[in-house]
């Protein structure tokens, strides 16, 4: 009987990306990346036959844990997003080699997306009556960068 390529840590590198439906060819290039034993994708399709039960659970915990961890949570999808202004702000004015400004448009679309991310504060009606809720754009920078000042925006000039 042949050896196993994979040590137990690699081995349950290997079914936890099983477990979450990647391709086996990113799985391949994954392993390569970490200097790892090179496997074909007739061993992937072997693992995915022999450790079906250990993959199911594995899958079964991944869901379990989507709903109550990570991006899952507004705190924290606010706190990544709130990390990409931040990113975004560094090169915002940048127009690159094209001459337009994509990054500014770019970040004020993930301070948008912060805004509806936050609770709602004030109300609108529309032309049907509905009220809905809304947050203005200069209170989502705000909870970004603390107290908005509007002269710290470049001039439009």
């Amino acid at each position: 009987m042949a050896r196993n390529k994979l040590n137990k840590v690699q081995r349950k590198q290997v079914l936890t990306w099983i477990a979450a439906d990647y391709d086996t060819e990113l799985i391949r290039k994954w392993m390569k990346d970490k200097d790892w034993p090179t496997v074909t994708p007739r061993t992937i399709t072997f693992y995915r036959k022999k450790y079906g039960p250990t993959i199911q659970e594995l899958r079964e915990q991944r869901y379990s844990e989507a709903l109550t961890t990570g991006l899952a949570k507004k705190e924290e999808r606010v706190e990544r997003l709130k990390g990409h202004v931040d990113e975004l702000h560094k090169i915002m004015w940048d127009p690159g080699w094209h001459g337009r400004l994509y990054n500014e448009k770019a970040w004020r679309e993930t301070i948008q997306q912060i805004a509806d991310e936050m609770e709602p504060k004030h109300n609108e009606m529309d032309h049907t009556g509905t009220i809905t809720h809304r947050i203005e754009f200069a209170e989502a920078i705000e909870k970004v960068y603390g107290k908005y000042h509007p002269d710290t925006l470049p001039d439009s000039d």
